[in-house]
Formats: C-alpha cells, sequence, structure tokens
C-alpha cells in the first residue's frame, strides 16, 4: 500500500524516494504504480534492483563471497 510511503512523505521534507522492491514482475509492476504515485505528489522516486530475486538473496551471496574469499586466502597463507 502507498499509505505508509505517503504518510512518511507528509512528515518530512522528502524530495526522493528509492524504491527497493522484489527483482521479478510483481516488483517492477508495483514500482512502476509508486514511480506515478510519487510523482503526483512532486517526488522523485527510483528503483534499485537486487541481482537475485530480493536484497536478502544478495545479502546472502556476498556473505557466501567473502567466506569464500577468507577459506582462499586462508589456504594460500597456510593459515
Amino acid at each position: 500500500s502507498f499509505q505508509p510511503v505517503k504518510w512518511m512523505t507528509e512528515q518530512t521534507e522528502v524530495r526522493r524516494a528509492y524504491l527497493c522492491l522484489d527483482n521479478d514482475r510483481a516488483g517492477q509492476e508495483t514500482c512502476d504504480r509508486m514511480e506515478a504515485e510519487l510523482r503526483a505528489i512532486d517526488i522523485g522516486g527510483e528503483r534499485l534492483v537486487p541481482r537475485g530475486k530480493d536484497w536478502n538473496d544478495d545479502l546472502i551471496a556476498s556473505y557466501a563471497r567473502q567466506e569464500q574469499e577468507v577459506a582462499q586466502c586462508q589456504a594460500m597463507c597456510g593459515i
């Protein structure tokens, strides 16, 4: 629902909103709708798209890469 976003924009001097929705059709459709509603109240909207399905998938992948890099470094250093 757009109501919490609209309420927040009324409480602060927000001029731009970053929309962080899932990387799927529903996320894109919701983003399109929210961007239109933001424009109607003179606020810019920009979608940030995760690489995976959602931002949690991106975080999990990032931690997995870090763990792999640490393991490779330890193997090279004989730790």
